[in-house]
């Protein structure tokens, strides 16, 4: 069947590149020459047609965009029933996939994990964008169904992922007791209690995670909320460093202790704030204890 269709198929595989690039008017046109010529040639000429393509692919979601093109972005709906649907079923069973594998992270694992929770987002995301920019979903279509049950799901878990963070700071990077007075945790540094490992490298996975997330934050429906914590832990931190620099001029704190502490928090300011940030605080602790 594919070798009745080599005629098409070798012009197509020069084409591939522009038609999962930035799609023009002429290479709307070649897609669905490409379709038609597929069509004549054999009754499932199409559905074989979009199978090459696909396997092709560098990037598999992106035959959404070439199935958009040739059928000018069609319903979910129309799709039903025919050899197509296969296509964006098989994307989205990858989805929700990679969506129940969220859980299966070992956070313990630190920045490593992050960066793969982060790519394991980007996928997902990226892959329900192509959906809602290619197809026109049905609310109670096949695949509009599916989408917003993935969209519901990857809020959820990344929900559950940030809120961590306000339990874990305090573990990471020991405060002293709160005063009867206080209704927030005090964030001044307490340098007699050492940071617990397993909430430090929980918390380095979860910054790193939103660190590389922001790009798709709002589109995963929890881009206030990232907002938010990154703020809260930024002035966490500055208050908190603040703190440790204050303990060593005031009540002359070991100095190794201070590095050490101060290196911690230089790691999570470079992922909440930037590189620049981080490398300041390292050159202030550096300079007060040359004094």
């Amino acid at each position: 069947g594919f070798l009745k269709m080599s005629s098409v198929l070798r012009d197509v595989l020069i084409e591939i590149p522009l038609w999962v690039g930035r799609m023009n008017s002429d290479d709307e046109l070649s897609v669905r020459l490409a379709y038609r010529d597929a069509a004549k040639l054999t009754a499932n000429g199409p559905a074989r047609l979009f199978e090459f393509i696909y396997i092709n692919l560098e990037a598999p979601r992106t035959i959404l965009r070439i199935i958009s093109a040739a059928l000018d972005r069609p319903s979910d709906l129309s799709i039903e029933g025919t050899d197509l649907i296969a296509f964006g079923d098989l994307l989205l069973d990858q989805c929700e996939a990679s969506l129940l594998s969220i859980n299966g992270f070992d956070l313990g694992e630190g920045a490593s994990a992050g960066t793969a929770l982060a790519s394991a987002a980007k996928s997902i995301i990226g892959t329900v964008t192509e959906f809602e920019e290619c197809i026109a979903l049905s609310k109670n279509g096949p695949w509009g169904r599916r989408v917003a049950r993935i969209k519901r799901d990857v809020s959820v878990e990344f929900e559950k992922l940030i809120f961590q963070v306000e339990i874990l700071i305090p573990k990471a990077l020991p405060v002293a007791a709160a005063g009867q007075n206080q209704k927030a945790l005090n964030r001044s540094p307490n340098m007699f209690v050492a940071p617990d490992p397993s909430a430090a490298a929980r918390l380095e996975a979860i910054l790193t995670f939103m660190a590389q997330i922001r790009s798709i934050a709002s589109a995963s429906g929890v881009g206030v909320l990232r907002s938010r914590i990154i703020a809260e832990t930024q002035e966490f931190l500055e208050f908190y460093s603040n703190g440790v620099f204050a303990l060593f001029s005031d009540f002359n704190q070991d100095p190794d202790a201070v590095r050490a502490r101060i290196d911690v928090i230089a790691k999570y300011v470079a992922l909440v704030h930037d590189d620049e940030a981080a490398e300041r605080l390292r050159r202030r602790v550096i300079t007060m204890l040359r004094r």
